[in-house]
């Protein structure tokens, strides 16, 4: 859809060797060739497709001049898949606005903050998730963060909500069968790995949706703890920390609401939560806080599986990723604390074993951390992937309860409407002035 053409500065404010004056929109090269010269052996802007055009600009009727290049770019080819002109000049502040006011006085408008990372968007030149890159590439305050956000501009997360959204519509494709034969006394058997595929794919969005941190600063890494009630959770809690930040009681159930703190070990910024005994259930409120201990589990970077090592079977515990096993109580057992195959023995009396489960803690995360793709997941792409992983998970349950394929299949479209909202095929406009109006003027 034809549009106005805008205009801004893309480049830096502030004295520069060169500044750069963006136009966009149907026109701009006509408009941007009413006040350029090109040289004798130049080309018009106007004949030429795509290229530079060297010259200078007439500056208003004082016939003041600069030296300047214009570098076109066809609609369709353009970054926002418009006519797109970038006249290049002398980076000087006065002579940069001066120019950009001519173009107002001409017909164009002055772009409004992400309008050009929009048009893309709303031209189908980018996703969503590439045009919030735009901005987080400006955000990135070092290496680490630019490099995620260089990986979301390369298209990574379009490409991994790409592999779901398939996997999805395969499952969904067999339920659709099975109903369009439902009136025919037919029976069309669903295949037996569909739980299985659906597990797969619940697991994989909960693991993007586990990486959104919605924090100022530096995100810091989430880790649980969870178990039975007086494993002695909240002692180790208080004992990492080297506070009394959470309540400790004998009574089973003290803790319901999540308690959450911040730390730091080695270096690493790191935030510690304690949850609910998982089996505590008398009341309503015991309810209540599971759903709040499953949803931190979820969103967990590591979580302690503390038991009271008292009342351990001695079965050795099988070792999953992303978790480490905690035995408490060393100081009342037959064991000096540190390490017993893969479970990590610890006192929060006396402190034995505290040093080597912190190492432990770091050692896991960093592993994590190099086990990622780098991928930006920012907290809009993560609730999105929170309720993703809710219709998944209502679908399965659905499935194995043999509830008909119907509701399954309405689970699944569900959760595809959910994933076009990530990547913006499904788009709410508030959403969309919300997130562009956090991007910079010229971008």
């Amino acid at each position: 859809m034809d549009q106005d053409v805008i205009v801004a500065l893309s480049t830096p404010e502030g004295p520069a060797p060169r500044g750069i004056l963006r136009l966009s929109g149907a026109g701009a090269r006509e408009l941007a060739a009413r006040i350029f010269k090109p040289h004798p052996s130049g080309h018009d802007p106007r004949s030429l497709e795509r290229g530079v055009c060297r010259g200078f600009l007439v500056l208003g009727r004082s016939g003041v001049t600069c030296e300047a290049s214009l570098w076109l770019h066809p609609r369709g080819a353009s970054f926002t898949g418009e006519d797109l002109v970038e006249m290049h000049l002398p980076g000087s502040p006065p002579l940069l606005q001066a120019v950009q006011g001519l173009l107002v006085r001409l017909g164009a408008r002055l772009a409004g903050p992400g309008e050009f990372t929009r048009r893309a968007f709303e031209n189908g030149r980018i996703d969503l998730t590439r045009a919030e890159a735009v901005a987080a590439v400006i955000r990135a305050a070092d290496d680490e963060e630019r490099e995620a956000a260089l990986a979301l501009l390369e298209g990574g997360l379009e490409k991994r909500v790409a592999v779901l959204r398939d996997r999805i519509v395969g499952c969904l494709v067999h339920l659709e069968v099975s109903l369009d034969f439902s009136d025919q006394d037919l029976d069309v058997d669903l295949p037996p790995d569909l739980d299985v595929t659906l597990r797969e794919v619940e697991a994989e969005v909960a693991e993007l949706a586990g990486r959104s941190r919605e924090r100022a600063g530096r995100p810091r890494a989430r880790v649980v703890l969870e178990g039975p009630a007086n494993a002695g959770k909240s002692s180790l809690f208080n004992s990492l920390l080297g506070a009394e930040e959470a309540l400790v009681s004998r009574l089973p159930g003290t803790t319901r609401d999540v308690v959450l703190a911040e730390f730091e070990v080695s270096g690493m910024p790191i935030q510690l939560v304690d949850t609910a005994g998982d089996d505590v259930l008398r009341v309503e409120a015991d309810r209540l806080a599971h759903r709040q201990r499953r949803r931190f589990l979820r969103e967990a970077d590591l979580v302690l599986e503390v038991r009271d090592g008292r009342r351990t079977n001695g079965r050795p515990p099988r070792r999953r990723p992303g978790r480490l096993r905690v035995h408490t109580h060393a100081d009342l057992l037959e064991a000096s604390g540190g390490m017993e195959g893969e479970v990590l023995i610890v006192s929060n009396v006396t402190g034995t074993g505290l040093d080597r489960l912190r190492d432990a803690m770091v050692r896991s995360l960093r592993r994590a951390r190099e086990g990622r793709s780098g991928l930006l997941i920012n907290a809009r792409h993560g609730e999105a992937f929170s309720r993703v992983r809710e219709h998944l998970e209502r679908g399965r349950r659905a499935l194995r309860e043999g509830l008909g394929p119907e509701l399954v299949a309405a689970d699944l479209r569900a959760a595809l409407l959910t994933l076009g909202g990530v990547t913006g095929e499904v788009t709410d406009q508030l959403v969309l002035d919300r997130i562009f109006s956090s991007f910079c003027i010229g971008k």
